[in-house]
């Protein structure tokens, strides 16, 4: 089984995928992601975790439609590393447009895993200049 995250503009998008079959579980900003994920994981009982998917942004203009902060994709990334890290499974990024089928974005998947190696970490793919706050005087 692997476990998809995807940060979406008001919350996360978790997914379980086992035998070319895409279960979501969407959540709200409010929700506790944790107890959430734990939810996912329950409901995968039985079913050995192989590996973590965080969903990025394929561009700019995706960026600007799915609404996505940076904050969040940033909490998705630092997830992914987390849990990967910890079970020891590979973790990789997958670049969306967010009008794939379910069918399309498990090939994405499945391609974004070979010649990746167990330790490699991933990293945001930001798209877009960053907008910096700057500090009160």
């Amino acid at each position: 089984m692997f476990l998809i995250i995807d940060p979406q503009q008001h919350g996360v998008r978790l997914g379980r995928l086992h035998d070319n079959t895409i279960t979501w579980r969407i959540t709200k900003i409010q929700d506790r992601i944790f107890s959430v994920l734990k939810k996912v994981m329950d409901e995968a009982s039985g079913h050995a975790l192989k590996a973590i998917v965080v969903c990025g942004d394929a561009s700019a203009e995706v960026s600007q439609k799915r609404n996505v902060s940076w904050s969040g994709l940033r909490t998705a990334v630092a997830l992914g590393n987390s849990i990967a890290f910890a079970k020891h499974i590979p973790v990789a990024m997958v670049m969306v447009d967010g009008d794939e089928s379910d069918r399309q974005l498990i090939m994405k998947i499945h391609q974004a895993f070979r010649g990746r190696k167990l330790s490699d970490p991933i990293t945001p793919a930001y798209n877009g200049e960053p907008h910096i706050t700057r500090p009160k005087k």
